[in-house]
């Protein structure tokens, strides 16, 4: 057994001693084609990823360092591309045609009416990743029934005219939710589009979008019948002109926000008031023209308002909040803070 074990450990020495010769062998090897090639960058045999990603110094590893550093900075990409990019391009090489092929087999698994069931269940930006796949997918993924809530008010650095005008005439008559809140590079122009392309609209927000005026009002009020959410709050644009129109065209109103629509008299409240009986929640925050008469108005032709903010309404007073707290037997919620005329009778 003591023969036994002496045998084993010279083998294992001489086998590590011509290990380490190697290892001496190849490093050096490798610092002198290092130099040759640096010193003959067109030398056809270059190969630029062992010289440039690993030059050795010694033959301890822990001194190898990167020789290069190379930093490849990408521009964020937008992701709603798929609705400004032209989806005629996708799948024109050659390799994406072998994809495509490979996607096919996909395409003639499942039927189209499942894979619209799977598409509905994801995200924006896993709709819009989807879409670049291929034609066939980038219309299975912008099919308007995928479409028909979009809440748009964390992509606001994302959402230009452009995007907002292909979006609706993809969605089309789908399309009954959209909120565009903080999406300031959206015009009138744009809203028209919208419009036009959907006339089954039931919930628009718009707040904050300041570019917008009466115009958008006049074409929604022209196109979009069954409109019953709006809020254009502190688009300052607006006035009494534009709630004239809306309210008007678009009786079935429930829900709607004014908050710091300056412009918004009470004349436009009246307006409202009577023509859209059916309103449940008004939002009038820091609307100065908010007066005992625009309070009169809601009381007597809303009598199912349920939701009243009068928040910094500083024009009204005892006297309008009392009729009132008289006629809108269904309130549920009063806000009416820094509201500095009103006194300890109303309540």
């Amino acid at each position: 057994m003591a023969a036994l074990r002496t045998l084993f450990k010279r083998t294992a020495s001489q086998n590590s001693n011509q290990l380490s010769a190697i290892s001496i062998n190849t490093d050096s090897t490798s610092d002198s084609s290092t130099n040759e090639h640096l010193n003959n960058p067109n030398n056809e045999n270059y190969s630029s990823t062992s010289t440039l990603g690993v030059l050795t110094i010694t033959n301890d590893d822990s001194l190898r360092r990167p020789l290069l550093r190379i930093h490849s900075r990408q521009p964020k990409r937008n992701i709603f591309s798929c609705f400004i990019n032209n989806n005629s391009t996708l799948m024109d090489s050659p390799e994406e045609q072998v994809l495509d092929e490979n996607i096919c087999l996909i395409d003639k698994t499942l039927p189209k009416e499942l894979l619209l069931r799977i598409l509905s269940h994801l995200d924006y930006k896993s709709l819009c990743r989807c879409a670049q796949v291929s034609k066939y997918w980038n219309a299975l993924a912008l099919d308007g029934s995928n479409w028909q809530s979009i809440n748009l008010k964390s992509y606001q650095r994302d959402v230009d005219g452009m995007v907002l005008e292909n979006l609706s005439r993809q969605c089309g008559s789908f399309l009954k939710r959209l909120n565009i809140e903080n999406c300031k590079y959206i015009t009138d122009h744009n809203m028209r589009t919208l419009a036009n392309n959907c006339p089954n609209l039931e919930q628009l927000i718009v707040k904050h979008c300041t570019k917008l005026s009466n115009s958008t009002l006049y074409h929604l009020s022209k196109h979009c019948p069954y409109l019953k959410y709006i809020n254009i709050a502190s688009c300052h644009h607006i006035d009494d002109q534009g709630i004239k129109m809306i309210s008007s065209s678009c009786s079935d109103l429930e829900w709607c926000d004014i908050s710091w629509c300056m412009s918004i008299t009470e004349n436009g409240i009246r307006n409202l008031a009577e023509s859209c009986p059916k309103l449940q929640v008004f939002k009038a925050e820091g609307c100065t023209h908010m007066t005992n008469k625009a309070a009169k108005e809601l009381a007597m032709n809303c009598p199912n308002l349920s939701v009243l903010d009068l928040n910094r309404c500083s024009s009204l007073t005892d006297d309008g909040l009392t009729i009132l707290a008289e006629r809108c037997i269904s309130l549920e919620t009063l806000i009416i803070a820094n509201c500095r005329n009103l006194t300890d009778e109303t309540l």
